[in-house]
């Protein structure tokens, strides 16, 4: 029976005629040259987010994030291909008193050829890895928004790559815990020539979770998760670029060379099929999920073959998907989202499911020129 669902679903939605990523709202293009040079301005980023995950089954238990975060920011355009920006990061829950976080945000980037960025400091998180669901949960984009460390990212026509590292957690000598370290690879390459209405498209993700230090103590676990992703989708979309459609197979590694591994298996896989529609503001994806062992350090756990709140293994899974999105720009740089996303475990037979609402203000206003500011007299 569930060999012939899996082929029911498949098959008919494949009969929709995405090109577009889901998660395109909530990403920051790659920094290119401008001719704003000896310039200053004010950057706001601000997101503000409902999202209810209503999950009862044994792999991990539900949560409502509700809140909002604000980073703004000063940038300041030494020349054509470098920009100094320093400001602040407010995350504030619903609920709450209190700031969540309040953590300074700052960075250089270095831009040595056109579309091609390198940052030092405050780097492009979140969403803007481009990460697939099993190995990086979307959550992250809203509690985890600040990584800092270094960050090269290239966008040209045929090619997007993003090689980040977030140092996490820094020690001392004296420090009485373990440094913490993400980091992470997606390269994303289009086989065929550009401005075709068809395409073909190879992605390549790896992400690590390394947890240690040459200072921790034998209390402290060395730890070292390293997930894997690589795919091959199709995408076609019409003439005025109002209804496309992808269909993406991924093959997905999981790994744990810790000298003392922390979880029950030491490697694992799975196959991730997927089939998007997008029609003007209406984004549709269907997506079927066979795990074996499967563990992700910072992925959504319903995919994953162990509990994050009990000792519940499950070895084996099959999960169906859904995610279904209105995406609607209210007025220029103000952007509306609602989201419903279902999940049903076809091993349980538990259906869990989660639905999101996001309003976002990202842009940025002119403050002053300086140049001739500052010359000797």
């Amino acid at each position: 029976m569930k060999p012939f669902l899996v082929w029911l679903f498949l098959t008919a939605s494949s009969s929709l005629i995405v090109a577009q990523e889901l998660n395109n709202n909530f990403q920051t293009p790659v920094t290119s040259w401008s001719s704003d040079t000896s310039k200053l301005f004010l950057s706001i980023d601000n997101l503000n987010f409902i999202k209810n995950d209503e999950y009862f089954g044994e792999l991990t238990s539900g949560i409502t994030y509700i809140g909002t975060f604000l980073q703004p920011k000063l940038e300041y355009r030494v020349h054509k291909n470098i920009i100094i920006s320093g400001g602040i990061h407010l995350l504030k829950y619903s609920g709450l008193d209190q700031f969540t976080q309040v953590l300074p945000v700052f960075s250089i980037d270095y831009l040595p050829y056109q579309d091609v960025s390198f940052t030092l400091g405050s780097i492009k998180s979140g969403a803007n890895h481009r990460m697939l669901e099993p190995l990086y949960a979307f959550e992250n984009h809203l509690i985890n928004n600040v990584e800092n460390g270094a960050q090269l990212r290239i966008s040209k026509p045929k090619l997007f790559l993003d090689v980040w590292l977030n140092w996490e957690k820094f020690i001392f000598k004296t420090s009485m815990t373990q440094e913490s370290i993400l980091g992470g690879i997606t390269a994303q390459y289009q086989l065929n020539k550009t401005g075709s209405f068809q395409t073909w498209l190879i992605d390549l993700q790896t992400i690590f979770a390394h947890k240690g230090g040459q200072f921790h103590t034998e209390k402290d676990v060395l730890q070292t998760i390293n997930n894997s992703a690589a795919g091959l989708k199709w995408r076609k979309k019409n003439a005025d670029n109002t209804n496309q459609l992808s269909i993406a197979q991924y093959y997905l590694t999981f790994a744990d060379p810790s000298p003392i591994p922390q979880y029950p298996y030491l490697m694992g896989y799975g196959l991730l099929s997927e089939v998007s529609y997008r029609y003007r503001n209406m984004f549709l994806q269907l997506a079927y999920w066979n795990g074996t062992y499967f563990i992700s350090a910072l992925g959504n756990t319903l995919f994953e073959s162990v509990s994050d709140k009990s000792d519940f293994v499950q070895p084996y899974q099959q999960m169906l998907t859904a995610k279904i999105a209105y995406q609607k720009t209210l007025y220029k740089d103000i952007k509306l989202e609602a989201r419903f996303e279902p999940y049903y475990d076809l091993t349980q037979r538990q259906f869990e499911f989660s639905y999101g609402l996001y309003i976002m203000f990202n842009t940025n206003f002119f403050l002053m020129n300086t140049s001739g500011r500052n010359k000797i007299r």
